[in-house]
């Protein structure tokens, strides 16, 4: 089995790194590990997932915007004298996509399945709620999509916080994005003491430096200011 093409599960836990090889026979599978010892599973037990960059036109997308990200990336100084390229750090060290994440949707330009999943038990609310906001943080952490609208002051950052905290206790990381620096601020400064690793940028003519904590040591390279950043 190629590596970086497919991955494989056995019984839910993705075994690719130690598996040499496999094929179906019937309703069950034959399992080549890297020891060269050969296991038979059921099929139901069996799970092989297809990278979406095996496909053509996600693969030359994909290609596309690693390419930008080379072109016009944010670039720090991690130590003295050498200089990276977060974003296309971020894009190198991608070598499997599955179909049906948001990244796959999108390259291969399919919508997302309609499909709910169980929440996360238990949901927590650490920043308040009222019941459209429950129901907000509820389908955010149980859709593969979600879009929460609202006028100014109906509590939106708050839900936001509320799903990131979520999201946390299931031992993920979140990327807040927006178009402009007030929407991320708001959720920065009102972030738990417990998101230990925060990294945040914005046009440079807004920020006198990239607040990076959890990253020590950084320093903003763009439009030659270098500054040091604030750990």
């Amino acid at each position: 089995m190629p590596d970086k093409t497919f991955r494989i599960y056995l019984k839910g836990e993705d075994k690719t790194d130690s598996v040499s090889g496999c094929r179906r026979i019937g309703d069950q599978y034959e399992v080549i590990f890297n020891n060269g010892k050969l296991f038979t599973y059921k099929a139901s037990n069996v799970r092989v997932v297809e990278s979406a960059l095996n496909a053509e036109k996600p693969r030359d997308c994909f290609e596309y915007l690693k390419r930008v990200a080379a072109a016009i990336g944010l670039r720090v100084e991690v130590e003295p004298g050498r200089i990276i390229n977060i974003l296309e750090n971020t894009y190198a060290n991608i070598d499997f996509v599955p179909p049906d994440s948001m990244l796959g949707v999108f390259l291969s330009r399919k919508l997302p399945k309609a499909q709910l999943v169980e929440p996360f038990d238990p949901v927590v609310y650490p920043f308040g709620f009222n019941a459209s906001q429950k129901n907000a943080v509820d389908r955010a952490l149980s859709s593969p999509i979600s879009v929460i609208e609202g006028p100014t002051g109906t509590g939106k950052t708050q839900t936001i916080l509320n799903v990131i905290a979520n999201a946390v206790m299931r031992g993920e990381s979140v990327a807040v994005v927006s178009s402009n620096n007030s929407a991320t601020k708001n959720v920065l400064e009102n972030d738990s003491p417990g998101y230990k690793q925060t990294l945040r940028t914005g046009k440079a003519v807004r920020r006198k430096h990239l607040d990076t904590r959890g990253f020590p040591g950084f320093r903003h390279d763009r439009q030659g200011a270098a500054s040091r950043c604030r750990g």
